[in-house]
């Protein structure tokens, strides 16, 4: 199946700030007779709860903005909107991208905001996890792996408490 006409491309953007997600084109010719209404928006990264879901301790929602913004930009590619490891690049990594979900890693790690925040700084060799040290400053780092740890592992690290 073929895309015609100049208009045919659909286009995602993921910019650094809460962003509505959605075609950039009204209708898309598909195999030259029938056209397709775009998908509706999708308002992404959800916004930040003051108090975090895994240990109810408040967290600088500052922070947690930042490193939303950040984790949009720089880790959605890969790891997906909801970190489970599929985002749009992550079909072609091998090996795929970490599901930021499983609990597993999370501990394995160590679950800390520096553990994960060293794994982002350093990255991990003989995989696609490049090392950000040099693409972001300590503070963007601490940012995202607080991110990672308080919203998208969130989850993992509730069902780990008990561990």
């Amino acid at each position: 199946m073929a895309l015609a006409g100049a208009g045919a491309l659909l286009s995602l953007v993921v910019a650094p700030e809460s962003t509505v997600l959605a075609s950039q084109d009204a209708t898309a010719a598909v195999d030259g007779s029938r056209t397709v209404a775009p998908a509706p928006p999708v308002v992404w990264p959800p916004a930040i709860q003051e108090q975090d879901g895994s240990t109810g301790e408040s967290v600088d929602a500052e922070l947690l903005e930042k490193g939303r913004e950040l984790y949009a930009s720089q880790c959605l590619p890969c790891h997906g909107r909801e970190g489970q490891g599929d985002g749009p690049a992550a079909r072609f990594l091998d090996p795929k991208p970490r599901n930021l979900t499983d609990g597993d890693w999370l501990y394995a790690e160590g679950g800390t905001v520096e553990a994960i925040a060293g794994v982002i700084a350093a990255g991990i060799d003989d995989t696609s996890m490049e090392p950000f040290a040099e693409l972001m400053t300590e503070e963007e780092i601490i940012a995202v792996a607080t991110f990672v740890r308080e919203v998208i592992a969130a989850p993992a690290a509730t069902e780990g408490s008990s561990r």
